[in-house]
């Protein structure tokens, strides 16, 4: 497969996944929004927050995701912008891992969310860890790989 079709591919999952969150985080804020239910109306307003904080450490991770796509688009691989691209995909999916865990532990201290719910933001954590874990260690060995490129460009 040509590094033009993964550059391709992974652009289109990147506004794929995006789409997708925007449709979710738009749907959770409409049904607060819409209902008449008294108790889904008194906890709207800390939900409708609590959603689109967890959305702003997306931006800079869908950003440098497509700015990574680019690069191996243009057969640059293995340098040291694509290594920081993955660090900073790393430390936006921490942030929101952060948000998520202490967002829910919050509101199920303040008794305006379930525990089904916070077992739910448990899911949403570990696969954010997973994601944290996965671009840290590429950013890593990208970085490798970049220094051992130039090594054997400064041989040639």
């Amino acid at each position: 497969m040509s590094e033009k079709t993964i550059s391709k591919m992974l652009k289109f999952a990147i506004v794929l996944m995006g789409a997708m969150c925007l449709a979710i985080h738009s749907a959770v804020t409409l049904i607060a929004l819409a209902s008449e239910e008294p108790t889904v109306r008194a906890v709207a307003t800390p939900w409708i927050i609590f959603v689109w904080l967890t959305a702003v450490p997306m931006i800079p991770a869908i950003i440098y995701s497509w700015k990574t796509a680019t690069n191996i688009g243009k057969n640059i691989m293995f340098n040291i912008d694509n290594a920081k691209n993955l660090h900073i995909i790393a430390i936006s999916a921490l942030a929101d891992i952060v948000i998520v865990f202490f967002g829910g532990i919050a509101f199920l201290v303040a008794n305006i969310s379930h525990p089904t719910l916070f077992l739910a933001k448990l899911m949403i954590v570990a696969i954010g860890v997973a994601i944290f874990v996965s671009a840290e260690g590429l950013s890593q060995l990208i970085k490798r790989a970049s220094a051992l490129q130039e090594d054997a460009d400064l041989t040639i």
